[in-house]
């Protein structure tokens, strides 16, 4: 065999090797590109994920916050004591004396019994204490008539503390616990019977 034909094969044979080579080379760096994209990809996904917690951890801190304003503004109630509560009778009465919504002029145009008792109630629950408004549908025959006709008023009522339930006249600070009565005093008449009467607290 000649020399040149030795030379010829392992030329022939190293081009081989060089073409294996280089097609394991082509497929390692394919890997290796494929390798690099699944941890490009981990790493966005672990950005986007740590993104996401950052995210929820601020949303946690503000519903702690909401739960922190709430606690607090149910213990201040509590010390307070802006919780309104039923008022004894020596504090009704007291109340009433200090209140001054029963000296406001009356005016068919702008303030009738229903701003009377709204403004009692409400004065009523800056003192501390639960008033309702009570809404009274009625007949009485008045002097003069000669039949019995329908009205409405509007009036405050509370529970006292024994738990007894009374009706205040905003218009004369008068407590009762008798309806009908306290209606015929206040409008006059002798005749009166209650169609409806409706408590809102």
């Amino acid at each position: 065999m000649s020399m040149r034909k030795i030379d010829q094969g392992i030329l022939l044979g190293l081009s081989a090797l060089c073409l294996i080579l280089l097609v394991s080379l082509v497929q390692s760096n394919t890997a290796l590109n494929d390798v690099k994209l699944r941890a490009l990809s981990s790493d966005q996904q672990l950005n986007l994920s740590q993104a996401s917690l950052t995210q929820l951890r601020g949303e946690m801190g503000s519903l702690r916050n909401q739960v922190t304003e709430l606690q607090t503004a149910v213990n201040q109630y509590r010390v307070t004591g802006v919780f309104l509560k039923r008022p004894s009778q020596d504090e009704l009465r007291s109340f009433l004396e200090r209140d001054k919504v029963d000296e406001t002029p009356y005016s068919e145009d702008n303030y009738l019994c229903m701003q009377y008792s709204r403004d009692l109630k409400q004065h009523a629950a800056m003192a501390g204490f639960n008033f309702s408004v009570v809404l009274i549908n009625f007949k009485a025959q008045r002097i003069g008539e000669t039949e019995m006709n329908a009205y409405g008023h509007v009036v405050c009522g509370t529970f006292l503390s024994n738990g007894n339930f009374v009706y205040v006249e905003p218009q004369s600070d008068a407590v009762t616990s008798d309806l009908v009565s306290e209606l015929k005093l206040f409008f006059g008449v002798d005749q009166l019977e209650t169609s409806s009467v409706v408590v809102i607290w």
